[in-house]
């Protein structure tokens, strides 16, 4: 189909050339070609180039830029009242040669379309060009702003003569492929020939416009030249003959209203087009708004899924913790199983101490009461000592041998008291039988003194004769008496050695006795030390033990109420996983709903759209309803 704008073009270059050919003079001809060579220059712009990807987008704007250079005073402001527009162009540094000067293709490179540089001082001064470079001012390049000057100079050589020939050649050969290699300018073989060609690089889709546009073109020239042929079959022969330029204009001229046909065509079939569009872009702007909203729902859906993961990842961690909390308790009851069988086993000790420490408390009463039954008996013993000491050593009792039991010597002791009161009762009686004889013999001594005195005075020499005859019978009377005393002063000496060995051997049993009952003191000082030591340590490891077991009872309720907040938030995970799982078979239930057929028959979605769509978003559509009935959602 040929292009809207190329035909209104060749429709406004046909009647100029023909009001040119007809009205004004020949050289009118020159502005024609010269309205060609521009439309084809413009044309070969945007569709022959070599870099041209997007024809389409490109041509109004070229279109539009040319139009406003040869014909400003037609072209439209964009704002109301605006009539003037400030454009900058930025500044661009260039490396300037290795003697100071710039190149002039360094230039054009940097700023396509500069002819020169010039900057201002006192006046505008031009830098100077020598036709390959600008070389630098006499005081050299300084700080200053050097402009571009743009457009072509006066002095460039592309004026000639035969660039002109060979340019307008070209577009001739643009024109003849415009229209379908026609002969409607009338070129014969030989000169068709002799124009030069020139090999353009034609694009893929520019190759298939042309190709379209020189079928039509075909097309459109068939239909006239039958439409002319039936024309000048019915025409008289006089009015048939015409010249070869004539004949070109008149087919200019039908070509002409062929194309205004096809334009009002065609302008039908572009307002149904847009009408179409807009609906179209109606239906695209609500598939778009649904296609937001279901953007909205995956973004929702991501988040919840999103939150679904860390509440998994949480819910790992919570179990996680809570069989190390199992662990830990499990650690714990074993911890406590042994301590509570350590208390039993120190409780158990506890009472063996306790007994340990009655039968101690018993063995002490026992031991006071056989103390203070030893204490008196020590004193008793020590008065007995006391008065049987001088005894001791009188007697020398040194051995512990010579000491009998305490019973005999008190059997002893008590027949000695018996045997020594009869001894003082018989020495008491000889005594007074002793003072009786003495006074008897000194009596008779007397007596006899004075007997013998009186002898001796009587006769003279035998007194000393009576004397040694009385005095020897005297000391045979005495010794006899002094004999009996000695047996009985042995008898009782015996009977003091006997007395003193029995006080000696009661001393040492007092003594022995008194050891024993220190002994025993000590004893029981070191048993009541030992019980109270015993009695603090058992206090001690008692309230120990009753700290640890709350201390253990604490930590088990710790974790208890740590184990019962874990198996909670388990059940909340697990009711919420359920809850989104439960949704999310819904959801692909649905899905799998909307994907079907759709009974709605005001949906003008596509189908891909609708799958994608329902892919996208697929918890947006309710069970038993697609995505045209939810279009609310």
């Amino acid at each position: 189909m040929m292009d809207v704008f190329d035909i209104r073009i060749a429709n406004i270059l046909s009647d100029i050339y023909i009001y040119c050919y007809r009205l004004l003079s020949p050289s009118y001809i020159h502005f024609f070609l010269v309205a060609i060579y521009l439309f084809i220059v413009v044309r070969d712009s945007f569709e022959m180039g070599d870099n041209i990807d997007n024809e389409e987008d490109r041509s109004p704007r070229i279109l539009r830029l040319s139009i406003e250079v040869f014909f400003p005073r037609f072209v439209a402001s964009d704002e109301g009242q605006r009539r003037v527009l400030r454009v900058y162009v930025e500044p661009i540094e260039v490396e300037l040669d290795e003697d100071g000067a710039l190149l002039f293709s360094a230039l054009q490179s940097a700023v396509p379309g500069a002819s020169g540089l010039y900057f201002n001082g006192e006046c505008k001064s031009s830098v100077k060009f020598d036709g390959k470079r600008l070389l630098p001012p006499a005081d050299g390049w300084k700080d200053r702003k050097y402009y571009a000057a743009l457009g072509c100079r006066s002095d460039f050589p592309f004026g000639s003569y035969a660039n002109a020939s060979k340019q307008f050649e070209r577009s001739v050969n643009a024109v003849q492929r415009l229209f379908g290699k026609s002969c409607a300018f009338g070129f014969g073989a030989l000169e068709q020939e002799l124009i030069p060609r020139k090999a353009i690089p034609i694009t893929a889709a520019a190759k298939e416009m042309s190709e379209n546009r020189a079928e039509n073109m075909k097309q459109l020239l068939a239909s006239f030249s039958q439409k002319q042929s039936g024309q000048l079959s019915s025409l008289p022969p006089d009015e048939q003959i015409c010249t070869p330029l004539e004949q070109q204009f008149v087919d200019l001229a039908r070509i002409s209203t062929a194309k205004d046909t096809i334009i009002e065509q065609q302008r039908c079939d572009i307002k149904s087009i847009n009408e179409k569009l807009d609906l179209k872009a109606k239906e695209l702007k609500e598939a778009l708004d649904d296609l937001s909203k279901c953007e909205k729902r995956c973004n929702a859906q991501e988040e919840e899924l999103n939150i679904l993961r860390n509440l998994s990842k949480e819910q790992t961690y919570m179990c996680e913790k809570v069989n190390e909390l199992t662990r830990r308790l499990l650690d714990e009851d074993q911890m406590a199983t042994a301590q509570k069988s350590q208390i039993d086993d120190l409780v158990k000790r506890l009472a063996k101490c306790e007994a340990e420490k009655e039968a101690s408390l018993a063995e002490n009463a026992q031991l006071s009461t056989d103390i203070e039954t030893a204490k008196a008996t020590i004193g008793v013993l020590e008065s007995r000592l006391e008065k049987l000491s001088p005894l001791a050593e009188l007697r020398q009792i040194t051995e512990d041998e010579q000491i009998l039991s305490y019973i005999q010597m008190s059997e002893l002791l008590t027949s000695l008291k018996t045997r020594n009161e009869k001894l003082e009762n018989d020495m008491k009686e000889m005594e007074e039988k002793y003072n009786q004889l003495n006074q008897i013999y000194t009596e008779v001594v007397a007596e006899n003194t004075k007997a013998l005195i009186k002898r001796s005075a009587d006769d003279g020499g035998s007194d000393a004769a009576v004397e040694a005859r009385i005095i020897p019978n005297l000391g045979a009377s005495n010794a006899s008496n002094a004999s009996s005393w000695q047996e009985e002063k042995e008898a009782l000496r015996s009977e003091l050695r006997a007395s003193e060995n029995k006080v000696a051997e009661l001393t040492r049993m007092v003594h022995s006795l008194t050891t024993e009952a220190t002994n025993s003191e000590h004893r029981a000082a070191e048993a009541v030390a030992t019980r109270n030591e015993l009695k603090r340590s058992l206090d001690h490891m008692e309230a120990k033990i009753q700290e640890a077991v709350l201390e253990e009872r604490h930590k088990h309720e710790h974790l208890r109420h740590d184990l019962k907040e874990a198996q909670r938030r388990v059940s909340e995970l697990t009711s919420l996983i359920a809850d989104f799982s439960s949704d999310a078979r819904n959801s692909r239930r649905d899905m799998s709903d909307g994907i079907a057929t759709c009974p709605c028959a005001s949906c003008f979605l596509p189908a891909s759209f609708v799958v994608i769509v329902v892919a996208a978003a697929p918890a947006l559509l309710p069970a038993g309803q697609d995505f045209c009935c939810v279009k609310e959602y």
